[in-house]
C-alpha cells in the first residue's frame, strides 16, 4: 500500500517520517498488503530519504519510504520482486505436491498390499473348495464305476446263468417228468436225460392226398416257408426235448431269407434271440396278380378273414391241421405243423413253387392242394392295403 506525505514552508509545526510508520504499518496489517512504502516530502534537509529507496525494515517489516522521483523504480522493483516471489511460491508447490505424492505412494502401497492379501486370502480359500469338490467328484466316479463293473460281473454271471438253462433243469422237479421217470422205472426203459437236438421220426399216418380229405382243427405256425421250421414248444415236458440254441443257430443263418409273421405265444423275448423281424401280426406277398395275406390265425382266420379280393390266399397257422378250402372270393390254406401236428395229421409244412402250394411232410413226400391262379389288378390290391392299414388303426 502507498501513502502520501507532505508540507508547506510556512507550516508551524514540523513532521517527521517516523512518525507515520506506526500508523502505517498497522493499516498494512489490516489491509493485509504485502508492502508498505510512504511517499514523503518530509525532512527535505535529510540526506538519508533525498540519496534514494529507504529500506525501514528494521523497524517495520516490509516497509519502505521514498521521494516522489523514485516512485517508477520502486513500482519496478517491487513488481520484479513479486514476480520472483510469485515463480518461489509455484516452485514450492510443485516440491510439496511431489512430497505429497511420495506421501500418498505410501499410503496407496500400504492399500494395495492389504487389498492383495485380501484378494489372495478369498482365491485361495475358493482354490482349496474347488479341489475339495474335485476329490468329491473324483470318489464318486469311483464308485459309479464300482458300481458299473459289479453290474457287468451280474450280467456275465447272468449269461452264463442263461447258457446253463436247459429243459432238462426247468423240468427236474416236474410232477409229470416224476410220473413218466416212473412209468418208464416199471416197464424197464430208461429216461432221455440228453440235452442235445434230437433226432425227428415220422409218424405213420399217410398224408391227405386231395383237399377233401384234410382235417380241420387249430394250431400254430408263423408263417409261409420252403423249408421245415422247428416250433419253439421245448416247454412241454410230455413231449421229446426240443434243441432251442440250435433252432435259433439254424433259423439266423436264414434271416435274410425268412418272412415271419407273429404267433399267440411269441413275445419280446423271442425278438431279442433272433435277428429278423418277429413280431409283425401280418405280411402281405404279391404273387402275380393275387395277394396272399399270411397271418398267425388267432385273430384273422377262416371264421373271421381280412378284407380280401377274388382269388387273394389267406394263409394262415394256428390249428395244427393242414387244410385246403376255397370260399366266397378267397381261398384259405394252412400248412400244418412239423412240430406238434393234431387230429392224427403228419408233420408237414407248404411250399409256393411256380404259383402252386405243395403240402410235404419231413421226408419230403408232398400233394398239390391248389394250382389255381385268379387275375387281381394293382389298383385293387392298393385300395385293399389301405383298407387293411385304416382297420388296424
Amino acid at each position: 500500500m502507498f501513502e502520501m506525505k507532505n508540507e508547506t514552508d510556512t507550516t508551524s509545526t514540523k513532521h517527521k517520517n517516523e512518525d507515520f510508520f506506526k500508523e502505517l504499518d498497522k493499516d498494512r496489517c489490516e489491509k493485509k498488503c504485502e508492502y508498505a512504502v510512504l511517499v514523503s516530502l518530509l525532512e527535505s534537509d535529510s540526506e538519508l530519504y533525498n540519496g534514494g529507496i529507504v529500506d525501514v525494515s528494521y523497524r517495520y517489516p516490509k516497509m519502505f519510504v521514498i521521494r516522489p522521483q523514485f516512485f517508477i523504480p520502486l513500482i519496478s522493483l517491487l513488481r520484479n520482486a513479486a514476480l520472483s516471489s510469485l515463480s518461489y511460491r509455484r516452485e514450492l508447490s510443485i516440491i510439496r505436491d511431489r512430497e505429497c505424492d511420495l506421501t500418498n505412494f505410501e499410503d496407496n502401497i500400504n492399500t494395495f498390499k492389504e487389498s492383495f492379501a485380501r484378494n489372495y486370502r478369498i482365491a485361495s480359500d475358493r482354490f482349496k473348495t474347488a479341489i475339495e469338490e474335485i476329490d468329491k467328484t473324483i470318489l464318486h466316479l469311483q464308485k459309479t464305476k464300482d458300481a458299473l463293473l459289479s453290474s457287468e460281473n451280474n450280467l456275465r454271471i447272468a449269461n452264463n446263468k442263461a447258457d446253463e438253462l436247459s429243459i432238462k433243469r426247468l423240468t427236474r422237479n416236474a410232477p409229470h417228468r416224476t410220473r413218466h421217470a416212473r412209468g418208464y422205472k416199471n416197464t424197464g426203459r430208461k429216461a432221455n436225460e440228453a440235452d442235445d437236438s434230437i433226432r425227428y421220426t415220422r409218424q405213420r399216418t399217410l398224408l391227405p392226398r386231395t383237399a377233401q380229405e384234410i382235417p380241420r382243427g387249430g394250431c400254430r405256425q408263423t408263417g409261409p416257408a420252403r423249408r421245415p421250421a422247428l416250433s419253439r414248444t421245448a416247454q412241454r415236458p410230455a413231449r421229446r426235448l426240443r434243441a432251442p440254441k440250435e433252432v435259433i443257430a439254424q433259423l439266423s443263418e436264414l434271416k435274410n431269407e425268412i418272412l415271419c409273421v407273429r404267433g399267440n405265444c411269441d413275445t419280446e423275448v423271442d425278438q431279442m434271440v433272433l435277428p429278423f423281424p418277429l413280431l409283425a401280426d401280418y405280411a402281405v406277398i404279391l404273387d402275380g396278380e393275387r395277394l396272399i395275406y399270411a397271418t398267425h390265425g388267432h385273430v384273422y382266420g377262416e371264421d373271421n378273414p381280412p378284407p380280401l379280393g377274388d382269388g387273394d390266399i389267406l394263409l394262415c397257422g394256428h390249428t395244427h391241421v393242414p387244410k385246403y378250402t376255397v370260399h366266397d372270393g378267397y381261398t384259405y390254406v394252412n400248412p400244418g405243423s412239423v412240430s406238434i401236428p393234431k387230429e392224427g395229421s403228419r408233420r408237414s409244412y407248404m411250399t409256393l413253387e411256380d404259383g402252386i402250394f405243395i403240402w410235404k411232410d419231413l421226408d419230403g413226400e408232398g400233394s398239390i392242394c391248389a394250382a389255381a391262379r385268379t387275375a387281381c389288378c394293382k389298383k385293387q390290391y392298393i385300395k385293399r392295403r389301405q383298407t387293411w392299414r385304416s382297420q388296424r388303426i
